[in-house]
């Protein structure tokens, strides 16, 4: 293990380890960094969860273990001064807004990247999220870097927090590497059906409530079809109570956060995202990444951006109650050789590098991680 009074060569800083996409892509890059014998320091602000499991070993995790992220600040600052990374790498809004709260403070040498997620002009008219966007406003532009996804969200968070172009880079997100061989049992509740699969956080942004009116026409046509929507958050009651108000019990199972969705994926007839708006999701990359027919609902953000990458800009769909028979066919071939040659994670990871290098001289000047043998000398 790094001793914690050495340079850290990077930083990510993570909410926390429960669920999210945003994560997941933090966990991925960092295990190819320290796959690369990089110094790699993930910082967890809040809980830790299912999501520690994927964590290399090589990668050293700090966790603060705040309830708030107000209350992590201290904590986060203290780390990131005894530590002096050359690059610090953060994720998510909130998390994002406190290392810019920080940066004054910051070790002369260190650099801010924050990742953006989301679609900053899609906000509901809140006084809280209207405080929040407007502290955004002021402090994003302390960040020497911004990276977003899409050229959509890139245009969007300028625009929003006034950020010039020459600090901005659109970096997308990484495939997952695919270790799935042989066999891969069926995971479905009713493998003899007709099965649609959706999954992500149970709040509004992600439209779990539009696509359930959706497929409540689909079972009018089709009594052979069920949803199964895999994930957690504060709008299941309501929507199981959509279930019950349009008869759709017994066609609808909800289960709680998967650690691994790609068997899901390889037995789905079609994975349905139905978001109102979105960065770029991963769920959809997973899913066609491992080969399952997709639909997406249009909205604004990097989704068509993504789609036309692999050549499936016509399932992005104005109206999901369509239920085109289209959309259920295969792939066409050659769509995974296309994902790959946009976001594998060896690419991912290269363009970061890039940035890095050009961003901060002490990038390449701090040692990389020894490799040790298994009586522990250096190799």
């Amino acid at each position: 293990m790094d001793n914690l009074d050495q340079r850290a060569q990077l930083m990510l800083v993570v909410p926390s380890l429960r669920i999210g996409g945003a994560e997941t892509v933090m966990i991925r890059l960092a295990n190819e960094w320290a796959s690369r014998q990089h110094h790699v320091e993930l910082v967890v602000c809040g809980q830790d969860g299912p999501l520690a499991e994927r964590i290399a070993p090589a990668v050293h995790v700090t966790r603060l273990a705040a309830p708030r992220m107000a209350f992590a600040l201290h904590r986060l600052l203290s780390v990131i001064r005894r530590r002096r990374p050359a690059v610090l790498l953060s994720t998510v809004a909130h998390t994002n807004l406190a290392c810019c709260l920080l940066r004054s403070w910051f070790p002369p040498k260190t650099k801010l990247v924050i990742r953006e997620t989301n679609v900053a002009s899609r906000r509901t008219n809140r006084m809280s999220e209207f405080a929040f966007h407007a502290a955004r406003k002021q402090l994003l532009r302390r960040a020497d870097h911004v990276i977003c996804q899409s050229d959509a969200m890139r245009r969007d968070v300028g625009h929003e927090f006034q950020i010039p172009p020459q600090s901005q880079s659109v970096i997308a997100n990484p495939l997952p590497r695919r270790d799935i061989y042989g066999h891969i049992a069926n995971p479905f509740a009713e493998p003899n059906c007709r099965n649609l699969l959706a999954a992500g956080s149970l709040t509004r942004k992600k439209g779990f409530d539009l696509l359930l009116q959706a497929f409540a026409k689909l079972v009018q046509r089709d009594r052979n079809v069920r949803l199964t929507l895999i994930g957690e958050g504060p709008q299941r009651n309501q929507l199981l109570g959509q279930c019950e108000q349009t008869k759709l019990n017994g066609y609808v199972h909800f289960l709680p956060f998967q650690a691994d969705l790609a068997p899901w994926y390889c037995h789905a007839d079609l994975f349905v995202l139905p978001s109102r708006f979105e960065g770029t999701p991963n769920v959809l990359l997973e899913a066609m990444w491992h080969g399952c027919p997709v639909v997406a609902r249009s909205h604004p953000g990097g989704t068509s951006e993504l789609l036309q990458s692999a050549g499936l800009e016509e399932r992005m769909a104005s109206n999901l109650s369509d239920w085109d028979e289209a959309w259920f066919q295969p792939l066409p071939a050659g769509t995974d050789q296309r994902l790959a040659s946009n976001y594998a994670i060896d690419t991912i990871a290269d363009q970061y590098e890039l940035l890095f290098s050009a961003l901060s001289p002490a990038w390449q000047s701090i040692p990389q991680r020894r490799v040790c043998n298994s009586e522990g000398q250096a190799a």
